[in-house]
């Protein structure tokens, strides 16, 4: 790997630490609701409640079916909006408190309902607070987006985020654990006082971004974006679509599997044992979060050495080696082993992926401006997170599914017919390889650079002094 010649970030363009950790702190928000709805609604609806883990991952599927146009149509009336309190701001603290209200509200579930009953609640709940998520997640990126015109001081603002975000994560593997903690009754009574207690975390966490970080740059004088022609415009841009895809096709092919590897730690390594079961996915997850962590400020210093596209493929093509090694390592005779491979995942798909990527969407959007003229990006953060919400639905559909598929049956717990566990195996090992390898090739084939931004930049700062 050859270094790229690189830029120092001039000191107008260092964003304050402090106000890097103002905007990072809405990080938590965006950790909790990218992990918690899943790992808690198998346990809580299927495990708990009996509920049909195809009608789960239905339930899941379709509030994203509902992004398609709220995510869309929020980037629009953000970049639109002309207000003394910026273009973001009072968007996200209105999403906040209707997102953190409504996470409390989804597991408030009452007791002896029929199936259907219990899918329908669910589903009315989600669609509220995925509403309120939109209204919160979309501003909030575009925010980031706009903080700095600097190439590396973007990924820099991102290294705080996702290391914040990570820190986060931490509660994430531990929920199920909360859940079966023996102060609690049953699984609905814990659901709904860890329910709440995120719902809380979801409102504080979002507020602090809306309260501290007061925009930079003035809002771009510029006409009214039509939301159907901006939309669209994002979609044909290739470079955009090429950084979607590897998010996309790394993210959602191992959420679509995560499930399987939940129900093989209790059912096929633990035979049924949910307490060493839930252990072990705990360790499992804290450890990802840890090797993360820690690789997040290494990634940073190499990405700017060797630019961000060569660091990612390269974390990337280990991730793949990783998810192979799932076949060898989730086996009875060694629980514990099923840990490696998540340590050599864990730095591409456990932080690069959430460093880098980010850190290259306001170059796409320099490169949009420099081509049609305007900013807009509240709406590539809203196709970006449109397109990643449709992923991770198609994902949770699909892993409730797969279950089904694979004959499993919650039933019969650890005595399943040999040919479920071998099912299973296989879908946990082929799918994230297969997406892994597909991200990979996405992010050889991305065209921005370094040179390439930072020529991109000195087209539009002229521009903008001629006006």
């Amino acid at each position: 790997m050859s270094k790229e010649n690189h830029h120092l970030t001039a000191k107008e363009d260092k964003i304050p630490v402090g106000r890097k950790l103002a905007y990072s702190s809405g990080a938590v928000a965006d950790s909790i609701i990218g992990c918690s709805v899943h790992n808690l609604a198998n346990p809580v609806l299927n495990m708990g409640l009996g509920v049909s883990p195809t009608l789960v991952g239905l339930a899941l599927f379709i509030p994203r079916l509902w992004d398609a146009f709220s995510d869309p149509l929020m980037g629009g009336i953000s970049d639109n909006t002309h207000s003394r309190w910026g273009r973001r701001r009072p968007y996200i603290l209105c999403g906040a408190f209707i997102q953190g209200l409504a996470f409390a509200l989804m597991w408030m579930m009452g007791r002896g309902w029929s199936e259907m009953q219990y899918f329908a609640y669910f589903l009315a709940t989600s669609l509220l607070f995925f509403t309120g998520v939109t209204i919160f997640l979309v501003p909030w990126t575009a925010m980031g987006l706009e903080m700095t015109h600097d190439y590396h001081e973007r990924t820099r603002l991102m290294s705080y985020r996702s290391l914040v975000a990570t820190l986060a994560g931490f509660l994430a593997p531990w929920l199920f654990k909360l859940l079966e903690l023996d102060i609690f009754s049953d699984t609905v009574e814990a659901a709904r006082y860890v329910g709440a207690g995120l719902g809380a975390l979801l409102l504080i966490f979002g507020v602090i971004p809306a309260l501290a970080c007061k925009d930079r740059y003035p809002a771009p004088k510029q006409e009214r974006l039509p939301l159907l022609k901006s939309a669209g415009a994002c979609l044909k841009h290739k470079p955009f679509l090429k950084l979607c895809g590897t998010l996309v096709a790394a993210f959602t092919s191992f959420l679509m599997v995560d499930v399987l590897g939940f129900y093989l730690i209790i059912y096929y390594i633990y035979g049924g044992d949910k307490g060493a079961g839930a252990v072990l996915h705990g360790a499992n997850g804290t450890l990802n979060l840890a090797i993360s962590a820690i690789s997040i400020p290494i990634i940073t210093m190499i990405a700017t050495r060797f630019g961000k596209r060569r660091t990612l493929l390269g974390l990337l093509l280990l991730a793949v080696f990783g998810t192979v090694l799932r076949w060898f390592c989730y086996t009875p005779s060694m629980p514990y082993l099923a840990l490696l491979p998540t340590a050599i995942m864990a730095p591409g798909f456990g932080a690069a992926l959430w460093l880098l990527i980010p850190s290259m969407l306001p170059d796409v959007c320099d490169d949009d401006e420099c081509t049609h003229g305007v900013r807009r990006e509240g709406m590539f953060g809203a196709v970006s997170g449109w397109l990643m919400k449709l992923g991770v639905s198609l994902a949770l559909l699909i892993g409730g599914l797969s279950l089904d598929f694979s004959g499993f049956d919650i039933d019969l717990a650890a005595a399943q017919l040999p040919n479920t566990f071998l099912m299973m195996r296989l879908l946990f090992v082929a799918i994230p390889t297969l997406g892994f390898g597909i991200a990979a090739y996405l992010i050889w084939a991305y065209p921005i650079t370094e040179k390439r931004a930072y020529e991109t930049r000195a087209i539009l700062e002229k521009k903008r002094a001629s006006k």
